[in-house]
């Protein structure tokens, strides 16, 4: 490991010096061309209310909510016609059963994406607003 050189100390400067100084640095010159281009920008920007994300539909996600809850509500309609259904065999049986398992299967995994995805959108949205 190499050791850190020491610093070498500076002499602290007077407020007068720093005020009786002129500035080294330069100050930049914008084009004006762009000057003029960046507030036509500006003036004919278009902004979308604040109040109403929404205003033309359901959200993706509300969307997709309500899509898995009918889902939901057909496997469990499935589940209890199974329960109250007398298969003739058991080989029908074990089909219901597998057909059921794919379903809930199938329910469970596009719920945890459905949840991850809005976790993630919404520690998007959160890390956003801490640095504004």
């Amino acid at each position: 490991m190499l050791p850190i050189p020491p610093v070498n100390t500076v002499p602290p400067i007077a407020p007068t010096d720093i005020a009786a100084a002129p500035s080294s640095v330069p100050i930049p010159t914008h084009d004006a061309t762009l000057v003029e281009r960046f507030n036509s920008i500006m003036q004919h920007l278009e902004t979308s209310p604040q109040t109403h994300a929404h205003s033309h539909g359901p959200s993706a996600i509300g969307e997709f909510i309500t899509q898995q809850d009918h889902e939901f509500q057909a496997v469990m309609q499935d589940a209890k016609t199974f329960a109250v259904s007398d298969p003739n065999n058991l080989q029908q049986m074990a089909q219901e059963l597998i057909h059921m398992q794919n379903e809930l299967t199938t329910l469970s995994f596009k719920m945890n994406i459905g949840t991850a995805l809005a976790q993630s959108g919404k520690g998007s949205i959160q890390t956003l607003m801490k640095n504004q």
